[in-house]
This record gives structure tokens, C-alpha cells and sequence, in this order.
């Protein structure tokens, strides 16, 4: 598909297209940061294509690839619960009386873990959108501070705007964004969950030391 709309939407040939599409859209979902870019508006620069294809980019960030995996992003499985979920909730609105499962790969999932998927992306969600609105208060541009924060949460490298495939964060932020990315990379790598439960446990210690 990103390679469709790179060819629809850019002046490029499509041997050029299909070149720079597949690469970056391999690099991108496996978030192993590589770039076939070889200077500001060539066709290896995903910041200057089309808003169409740099749309599809945007996904690749969220979405990365399979559980399990080294890779950044939220993890295709996820995304799968997830869209398991939407349709059972669709489901349901037509057969309110119905159960039904959600399935990954043939196989009914747990509750609990629907639960967890779907808290998970609330937290994804909401990190967007405090990491975006924090960015451009300290002066970046919003399509450059929406990307960058999903780029640094999957742990992508290169970014939109500014921060894309030819340039750097130190060119396109400055250093309190920059430790503020960086921390969103920490968080990104480790998963959200874990740091919310390192931050979480000296508060419930505290708790119930009070309690006993």
C-alpha cells in the first residue's frame, strides 16, 4: 500500500518507488532505524513525501511488527486483540444477548488479557498526546512533534518534519525536548506497563506500611 501511494503521489518512476517504499517500509515496521536517503527531497526521504504516504509511515510507527520481537511499536498482535474487540463490540450492538469471543489465530483470548491490551493502548494514546502537546511548548512544529513522539515510542529513529531521515533531534529540538524524548525512548523500549509499575510499587510499599 505504501508503496501505491509513494508512486501515486510522488514524481518518482516506479522501479524508484518500489525501491524506496520496500526499504523504508521494512525499516520502519521492524524499527531497525536504517535509511536509503541520500540527501533533503530524494526518494529515500519518507519527511518529504506525500501526506498519504507519510500517513502509511505513521502507522508503520504504531503498529511495528510481531509480538515477541526486538522491534518497537505496539505489536501486531495487539493490534489484532484489538480489532477482535471492535468487532465484538460492533456484535454486540446487533445482538446485545450474544457472547462472543475474541480470537487470535483461531484461538479464543482470555478477558483479562483483552482488558490489558485495550488499558495498554489508552496509555499509548494518552503518552501521544501529552508528548505532542508537551513538544511544541517547548517550540516544535506539530506535524514534527505528533511524529517524532510516535517514532520515539516505537523506537523508530527518524521522524517527520524537522526530525526526519536527513536530519537529527539536535537539529530539530532542543535539549530539554531532547530529555524529553529520551525518556519517551526509555519508556518505549521497556514497555509501558513496567514503568508505570516501577513508579507504581514505592507508593503501594508506602500504602501498606501505613495499612499494617
Amino acid at each position: 500500500m505504501g508503496v501505491g501511494v509513494l508512486w501515486l503521489g510522488e514524481p518518482l518512476g516506479g522501479g524508484e518507488a518500489l525501491r524506496a517504499g520496500v526499504f523504508n517500509v521494512i525499516s520502519l515496521g521492524t524499527s531497525t532505524g536504517f535509511g536509503n536517503a541520500t540527501g533533503a527531497g530524494t526518494a529515500g526521504d519518507f519527511a518529504a513525501w506525500a501526506p498519504a504516504a507519510q500517513m502509511v509511515i505513521l502507522l508503520l510507527f504504531v503498529v511495528g511488527a510481531s509480538a515477541g520481537s526486538t522491534s518497537g511499536g505496539i505489536k501486531v498482535m495487539r493490534v489484532r486483540v484489538l480489532a477482535g474487540h471492535m468487532m465484538r463490540s460492533m456484535k454486540h450492538t446487533q445482538q446485545p444477548r450474544a457472547v462472543f469471543a475474541v480470537k487470535h489465530g483461531g484461538v479464543a483470548v482470555s478477558e483479562d488479557l483483552v482488558s490489558r491490551v485495550a488499558g495498554f493502548f489508552l496509555f499509548y494514546v494518552l503518552l501521544i498526546c501529552f508528548g505532542a502537546v508537551a513538544l511544541t511548548m517547548l517550540g516544535g512544529d506539530l506535524t514534527t512533534s505528533i511524529g517524532t513522539i510516535i517514532s520515539v515510542l516505537g523506537n523508530m529513529g527518524p521522524a517527520l518534519g524537522e526530525a526526519g531521515p536527513t536530519s537529527s533531534y539536535a537539529e530539530a529540538f532542543s535539549q530539554p525536548a531532547r530529555l524529553l524524548l529520551a525518556a519517551f525512548m526509555l519508556i518505549g523500549r521497556l514497555e509501558i506497563f513496567p514503568v508505570l509499575l516501577m513508579f507504581a510499587a514505592p507508593y503501594r510499599a508506602v500504602r501498606v506500611a501505613l495499612q499494617t
